[in-house]
């Protein structure tokens, strides 16, 4: 059976995102072809592709805007880098990097940025979400069964994957919700949710944001220097402010859809927050 003409322009659309994120995750990139600036910047002309890899005399870089993966009005921040040298004499290629993420609404400018929301619109947006959430968090996941073995962060966990999350309510007001076991009020805010580092950064938009600490082995919330689940300690590099709560469950299922491995199934660190918490609320 013959592909119809809609059909066709679909999968021509999902190519063309797939390939806008393959392009991402390879920045940065050094000495671009004209082929490769082509796929990352699908919305532009050749001769608005041209005029990127053209540097006014005393310019150093360039910023342009690249379709959003995820946020409606959002877009990625390639900046072109012209040739330069270090001081110890090394000398870094023209290069294509990635900066971070924008909004078309920012009162900064930014090269291309109309076009590149509306391109995304027009090929993918039935993907796109727009921004109603009102904070947005990380989870760091690190494994206290897997310590570094030397440098600075010797003695300290390493961490296994990161999961990024907004919520649909204050974080402040989420913490201090004491209606049910503090996992699943944060999951019942959950609004998006993505393990990316680039779908992260547009969720975030102009946001301080929040980190907190869960075991990778089993889910459960780290302390400053211990799993209270899986006993195992570890070094305070002092970047934890420690917490007890479990990974909320929705998190968990994302990423053991993407193929992480929990050693212990987190369900058992929720089930003992459960527990605690209605055995304490009986108490009161």
């Amino acid at each position: 059976m013959s592909k119809t003409i809609f059909q066709e322009y679909m999968e021509k659309s999902k190519m063309s995102k797939t390939r806008v994120i393959e392009m991402l995750k390879q920045l940065p990139i050094l000495e671009p072809k004209v082929e490769e600036v082509r796929e990352l910047f699908p919305h532009l002309t050749a001769g608005e592709i041209s005029d990127v890899l053209t540097l006014e005399e005393g310019k150093y870089s360039k910023s342009v805007a690249v379709p959003p993966l995820r946020v409606d009005g959002a877009f990625q921040i390639v900046s072109f880098e012209r040739e330069y040298k270090r001081d110890d004499g090394t000398v870094i290629p023209v290069r294509l990097r990635w900066s971070y993420s924008g909004r078309k609404n920012s009162s900064t400018k930014y090269a291309h940025s109309g076009k590149a929301v509306d391109f995304a619109r027009e090929n993918w947006g039935s993907d796109l979400v727009e921004d109603t959430w009102e904070d947005y968090t990380q989870i760091i996941l690190d494994d206290p069964t897997n310590l570094h073995q030397s440098g600075y962060s010797k003695g300290s966990p390493k961490t296994k994957a990161v999961v990024r999350f907004t919520t649909n309510r204050p974080w402040n007001d989420i913490i201090n919700d004491h209606s049910k076991p503090e996992s699943q009020v944060i999951d019942d805010a959950i609004a998006e949710m993505t393990t990316s580092y680039l779908v992260g950064q547009e969720l975030k938009g102009s946001r301080g944001g929040y980190s907190d600490f869960n075991c990778a082995y089993d889910g459960a919330g780290l302390g400053l220097s211990g799993c209270g689940e899986c006993g195992n300690r570890f070094r305070d590099n002092q970047f934890r402010s420690g917490w007890f709560t479990p990974l909320p469950s929705k998190l968990a299922d994302l990423l053991i859809s993407e193929g992480f491995k929990f050693g212990q199934d987190p369900v058992i660190a929720r089930e003992k927050e459960a527990q605690l918490f209605y055995k304490q609320a009986k108490t009161l």
